[in-house]
């Protein structure tokens, strides 16, 4: 059996409702649709294959690919074709667990151990010291990993108290793992996603322990007598930084593999367009055209992929598509079909702009929110919303020393109450999660773990290539505050400077006897009544950007034209 001919258990022959994912990833049920990485799964089988590999670096650009590769391509290939691995699985979900790396991932780690171990799973269950066979040479044959729980619930009372024993030596999570490993039948593998984020989120001098205790676990894991893998997924750019750590944490080389997945390109990335229009039967499933009842117009999708490789594209050319591909096909079911199929044009794709997809995406996102929230929003209304809640999702975009954008992780707590203050004026909680659905993808909903066990609620972005956009949406509207700040300096150093001209022309009404009562008393009210205005133009150039007030100053400006060059920057049709 073949990483290509997969055939799918009685629970997965139905077919997924969208032959396109958007910016979501593949999942095992995605199969019959996921393309291009028959070589990859092949290679990398091989590389987890060896005795030797305890530890697996899986690196590529953002948008390539690796999250969905590991989910609807290598783990069901492993566990299905190779029938030699076992994947750790989410509580109570026949879904292969991915530990996010995040700040501290021996920390998150350890709490999946924990969890793990809490479970009713019989095959944990080992051989109790007073069981143990009296004859010597008996108990020599019995392994350690055997003998005694998993985590001794005796010594370890708490979840926090075994992640703080873990943390002052990392080995002991590697015990861990031994004995579940050894308790299991297969080969046992785990996932930690996102690896770049040991660096990324907190890079400085606060973030150093962290990933001391990391590298330490790996450098353990490296050298142990355990039929187990980990499997880190990361972008490709901080391979440099994570091998050096690796090399200064002396872990063992030839415990580690070491696999680059390329960017899809030519043949493999008009196979993955071309796929849910396949002809081919698929085996358990059948054949995705008469499925999805569409194709492409011949040549169209070498045009759509040739588009996708000469286009610069900051964020992979994957996300995009995935995004150009769902929004033709959406537009070909909204006309009518010929002989039963309806057909994508090569003047379908002539109305798009493949470039600019992502923000376009981002911003229907935002407005179909916006709709279900409330859909009797006015146009203007709606840019204001629009405004106010890409710079509050810009707060998710990390940039990095190096010039990358990356997602950071931030509580919902902090995300809730910075929303009012950027201007928003519809519910967060509501707004959020209609963000988070598969359909748009636009957040992802994250948990960080405490030192105690306990989970904070957080969000990130849904994929790093909106970070690029939101970046670039952050340093335009900077700038424009920028200029809003020096327009109320200006015109409130202009009003007080005209107060002081009208303060002077009446001294110079009373020395010319030129006395009017009503004249004085028009000039003093225009005087201080000048004064007062433009010192409150000066207040408001002052005022703190995090403040609620200048949040609803700029969005009562909106009318007046401060915040018409945001507006511009939306994206349109």
């Amino acid at each position: 059996m073949t990483a290509g001919t997969l055939e799918p258990t009685k629970s997965q022959v139905v077919w997924p409702a969208d032959p396109y994912k958007g910016l979501t990833y593949y999942e095992r049920g995605d199969f019959p649709l996921f393309a291009g990485r028959n070589a990859d799964t092949q290679r990398v089988s091989r590389i987890l294959a060896d005795g030797s590999t305890r530890i697996l670096l899986l690196h590529g650009s953002t948008g390539c690919g690796k999250s969905s590769f590991l989910r609807a391509a290598l783990i069901p290939f492993l566990e299905r074709g190779v029938e030699r691995f076992s994947f750790a699985r989410e509580a109570e979900q026949d879904v292969a667990l991915f530990v996010r790396a995040t700040h501290d991932p021996l920390l998150e780690l350890a709490t999946k151990a924990w969890e793990l171990t809490n479970s009713n799973d019989p095959m944990l269950a080992g051989i109790s010291k007073d069981s143990l066979p009296q004859d010597e040479e008996e108990r020599k044959r019995i392994h350690p990993y055997a003998i005694g729980p998993v985590i001794d619930r005796g010594r370890y009372k708490s979840i926090s108290s075994f992640a703080s024993a873990v943390a002052a030596d990392p080995e002991r999570l590697v015990d861990t793992i031994g004995r579940i490993a050894y308790r299991r039948p297969r080969t046992q593998a785990l996932v930690v996603d996102q690896g770049e984020e040991i660096l990324t989120l907190k890079p400085g001098r606060d973030g150093e322990d962290f990933r001391r205790q990391f590298f330490m676990f790996l450098s353990y894991l490296s050298r142990a007598e355990i039929n187990f893998r980990l499997i880190i997924a990361f972008r490709t750019e901080y391979h440099g930084r994570l091998f050096a750590l690796l090399k200064a944490a002396n872990v063992n080389a030839s415990g580690v593999g070491d696999y680059f997945m390329s960017d899809l390109a030519g043949r493999d990335l008009i196979e993955a367009i071309e796929r849910p229009t396949s002809l081919e039967e698929i085996p358990g499933w059948g054949i995705p055209r008469e499925h999805y009842r569409f194709y492409y117009q011949r040549g169209l999708p070498a045009t759509i992929a040739q588009q996708l490789e000469k286009t610069p594209l900051s964020g992979g050319v994957l996300p995009v598509l995935q995004i150009v591909c769902r929004r033709l096909y959406q537009k070909a079911k909204a006309g009518p079909q010929v002989d039963g199929y309806w057909v994508i044009r090569n003047e379908d794709l002539k109305d798009l702009s493949v470039a600019r997809q992502v923000d376009l995406h981002l911003q229907k996102g935002l407005e179909s929110a916006f709709d279900s929230v409330r859909n009797s929003m006015n146009f203007i209304a709606r840019q204001q919303e629009s405004v106010c809640w890409r710079d509050v999702l810009s707060e998710l975009a990390k940039p990095q020393a190096d010039g990358t954008v990356t997602t950071d992780v931030k509580p919902t707590a902090k995300l809730a109450e910075l929303a009012p203050l950027k201007g928003c004026k519809l519910p967060f909680e509501p707004v959020m999660e209609f963000l988070r659905k598969d359909e748009w993808k636009i957040v992802r909903p994250v948990d960080l773990t405490k030192p105690d066990g306990a989970k904070i609620p957080c969000y990130s972005l849904g994929h790093d290539v909106l970070g690029g956009v939101l970046e670039t949406w952050k340093a335009a509207r900077k700038s424009d505050r920028e200029q809003m700040r020096k327009s109320f300096l200006w015109v409130g150093l202009a009003v007080v400077g005209l107060s002081f001209t009208v303060n002077f022309w009446a001294s110079l009404l009373v020395k010319l006897r030129i006395d009017s009562a009503s004249l004085q008393s028009s000039l003093q009210i225009i005087q201080y009544a000048g004064f007062a205005i433009g010192i409150v133009y000066i207040l408001f150039a002052s005022l703190p950007e995090d403040s609620k007030a200048f949040a609803n100053l700029t969005r009562a400006a909106y009318s007046t034209g401060s915040f018409f060059s945001a507006a511009k920057r939306l994206p349109r049709e």
